[in-house]
C-alpha cells in the first residue's frame, strides 16, 4: 500500500504573527504504511507534532479456570510500547518438571511445573516469584494478584496472550535516505504523552529519499497525535 501523502502547508501570518500549516491526524494506515512528505527544501522543514493522549500503563488480567489463579499483570514500558508485552503460560508435557522463564523481546513465556504425572503444579504465586527472579521479564512487567484471587491456586497453560490499553506514549521515525550521509540511519523521536513538540530541520543528504520525500512512520495510531509539517521561510 502507498504511504499517506503529506505536504508542507502553505504559510500565512495571522494578525498574532502565528505560522499556519495543513495538519495531519495520525489514523492505523499511517502506522501500515507509513507517511510521505514532499517538501521544497528538507532544510527548511519542520514537523509540529502534538499527542493530547493521557498516559496509561498497558495490563493484562488473566481469566483461567479455576480459583485464586489468576494474575494481573501491568507493563513497565511507557503507553503504546506496553501494548507489545505478551505473556504465555506453556505446559511441557513432562514429568517432574521445573518452573522457568524465558524471555524473547517482549514476549515472557513461562514454563510450568509438572509432578511425576505430568500435571501442572506451579501457582499463580510460583509463576509471580519465577518471572519476578528473572531481570529480563521483571523489566518488563509488574505481577500481582489479580482482584479476589489470593495465587494459592494452580495455573494452566495460556497461549501468547498481549497486555492492551497502553496509551500515550509514542513515537515517530524519519526514516533515512538514499543519499551520501543515509548511512547516519533513521532518527528515531519520542513523542511523550501530552507533549507539543517540533521536529527538524532535516538534512537532505541523510533522509531525502529518491523521489525527493521524507519517510515518516509512527509508532501508533490515534487521533489524538497530529503532524503538521511547516516549510520555514527563506532566512529564518
Amino acid at each position: 500500500m502507498a504511504r499517506t501523502a503529506l505536504t508542507t502547508g502553505d504559510l500565512a501570518w495571522n494578525a498574532v504573527k502565528d505560522i499556519h500549516a495543513k495538519y495531519h491526524a495520525v489514523v492505523a494506515a499511517d502506522v501500515t504504511n507509513g507517511m510521505a512528505l514532499t517538501t521544497a527544501c528538507p532544510e527548511r522543514t519542520v514537523l509540529h507534532v502534538t499527542n493530547t493522549e493521557q498516559e496509561a500503563k498497558a495490563t493484562l488480567s488473566t481469566n483461567l479456570a479455576g480459583d485464586n489463579n489468576d494474575l494481573k499483570f501491568t507493563a513497565k514500558l511507557k503507553g503504546h510500547f506496553g501494548n507489545t508485552i505478551k505473556i504465555a503460560y506453556v505446559d511441557p508435557a513432562a514429568a517432574d518438571a521445573k518452573i522457568g522463564v524465558s524471555v524473547s523481546g517482549t514476549t515472557i513465556t513461562v514454563s510450568l511445573a509438572t509432578d511425576a504425572n505430568k500435571a501442572i503444579t506451579s501457582t499463580a504465586a510460583n509463576v509471580k516469584a519465577a518471572i519476578e527472579a528473572v531481570p529480563a521479564a521483571a523489566a518488563l512487567v509488574t505481577v500481582a494478584n489479580a482482584a479476589g484471587n489470593s495465587g494459592e491456586g494452580v495455573v494452566a497453560a495460556m497461549a501468547a496472550t498481549a497486555l492492551a490499553n497502553g496509551a500515550g506514549e509514542n513515537q515517530i521515525i524519519i526514516r533515512k535516505g538514499v543519499y551520501a550521509r543515509a548511512g547516519l540511519g533513521d532518527l528515531v523521536v519520542a513523542v511523550p504523552a501530552e507533549s507539543d513538540i517540533y521536529v527538524g530541520p532535516f538534512e537532505s543528504m541523510r533522509f531525502e529519499q529518491a523521489n525527493e520525500q521524507l519517510y515518516i512512520d509512527p509508532y501508533a495510531a490515534g487521533t489524538t497525535m497530529t503532524v503538521r509539517p511547516v516549510l520555514l521561510p527563506k532566512g529564518v
